[in-house]
């Protein structure tokens, strides 16, 4: 695998959390605030990193994980996969040597077929016994670039979550999630904000690129989803690359463009709902009384008024601590120009990840 997937794949062991899909701040009760259960979110300490300045707890090894690239993770033993936790199988007799350093211990389970059914520990070849039904949720749409093969792609890679019982728009645990739990069903996945919410509710995964809308049948939308990730050099700081993720799940309400204004009731705006591409969701969150060019004031410790948010556009902070000073600025895509202005990415979240797919015009 090459860098950026090694990194994508040791955040995701690290338990590192995604931002919430409206953007870094909590939103406010009447924004489309569902962001899914982060697929990181939840795993126990035993699957932290270690070394010789962290060591692991009771009952678990410093080993070096092979498509982590050999970064070290505490694993925990086993000699069954019912010995692991939720999502999670056990490296138990699995016949490919490269996996030998792990052998009966506890980790994750890898997938290449992004939004399908998948089986936790089959890509290890681990017996059906062990195996357990899941769903494929995409780390990186375009995958591992092997060294020695050429450079030819692996194509996508995922992490398989393990299913539950739980079936769509009934309650799911987003935190201290367990095997036995209030998991959804293969093929769902728990939506709801985890900055604020113990409780989600399982909604269908869907592709928010595919035509007609696949959620449409039950009359809802695909709410995209998609992860983006930006990798910057340790020394400077600067950008080295992205990695993205596409997925989404269907919830009620409508979806739009956010660089096509006016595709929203009159009562509502367009808002991002991921930093990959334009897509967004209608939502009163999208609507205020100010237009691009104007002052405002940005989402984050408090929760501007009507009158002091943007109409479809994003509020730019402009004072160094990001409070209460902002400027209305127009969004921005390939196929939307910007008139007098470059189109820009701007900071998804707090973490610095940067949008991808579109900007906004600065």
């Amino acid at each position: 695998m090459d860098r950026l997937v090694w990194l994508a794949l040791a955040a995701l062991a690290c338990g590192e959390a995604a931002a919430p899909a409206d953007g870094p701040t909590p939103p406010p009760p009447d924004a489309p605030d569902d962001a899914p259960l982060a697929e990181s979110d939840g795993l126990p300490p035993d699957l932290d990193a270690c070394g010789p300045e962290q060591p692991c707890p009771d009952g678990t090894d410093c080993l070096r994980v092979i498509w982590l690239g050999g970064a070290r993770r505490c694993l925990r033993r086993c000699a069954d996969t019912q010995d692991c936790g939720l999502d999670e199988v056990c490296y138990h007799a699995v016949a490919d040597p490269k996996y030998a350093v792990m052998a009966n211990h506890c980790y994750l389970s890898i997938c290449q077929s992004p939004l399908l059914a998948c089986r936790l520990g089959a890509e290890i070849g681990l017996s059906a016994a062990q195996q357990r039904d899941g769903t494929c949720l995409p780390l990186d749409d375009q995958g591992a670039q092997q060294a020695d093969d050429g450079g030819v792609s692996s194509g996508p890679i995922g992490q398989c979550l393990e299913g539950g019982t739980v079936i769509d728009d009934l309650p799911c645990d987003l935190h201290n999630r367990v095997r036995g739990g209030a998991n959804c069903v293969q093929g769902s996945v728990c939506a709801g904000n985890p900055s604020t919410d113990n409780l989600g509710r399982c909604a269908r995964l869907c592709d928010p690129l595919a035509s007609p809308d696949p959620c449409a049948a039950a009359g809802r939308a695909c709410f995209d989803a998609s992860r983006g990730l930006t990798l910057r050099d340790p020394q400077t700081g600067q950008p080295f690359g992205q990695i993205h993720a596409t997925w989404g799940y269907c919830r009620v309400g409508r979806r739009c463009a956010i660089t096509v204004p006016g595709t929203c009731s009159p009562t509502q705006g367009c808002l991002p709902t991921n930093p990959v591409r334009s897509n967004g969701f209608c939502s009163d969150r999208g609507r205020g009384d100010r237009q691009v060019g104007q002052s405002c004031v940005p989402f984050g410790t408090v929760v501007p008024s009507q009158a002091e948010r943007c109409q479809e556009a994003l509020c730019d902070a402009t004072d160094s601590d990001g409070g209460l000073d902002g400027i209305c600025r127009a969004y921005c895509d390939p196929s939307h120009a910007c008139a007098g202005a470059a189109c820009v990415p701007y900071n998804w979240d707090e973490d610095g990840n940067l949008t991808q797919g579109f900007g906004i015009c600065r």
